[in-house]
């Protein structure tokens, strides 16, 4: 099976260095504890998470793919 790595450090990236999202967000209401840290270990979540869960499930719909049955889409 292939593997996926998520782009967390080119999101990272994007963030801070190109959009400075922190410096856009942090003056808005209800937006006091938006930092770095936070948006980070977000980031990372995902990444894991696109990495260990959806990821797998790619090897079967390409196996598997869909099905058109009286009219019906069945997904694998």
């Amino acid at each position: 099976m292939t593997s996926y790595n998520a782009p967390v450090r080119d999101t990272q990236f994007l963030f801070e260095d190109v959009f400075d999202v922190y410096e856009s967000y942090t003056g808005l209401p209800g937006m006091s504890d938006f930092n770095a840290d936070l948006v980070n270990a977000i980031l990372e979540e995902a990444g894991k998470f696109a990495s260990q869960e959806v990821h797998p499930l790619n090897y079967s719909g390409d196996k598997e793919g869909c099905r058109w049955d009286d009219g019906k889409v069945t997904l694998p």
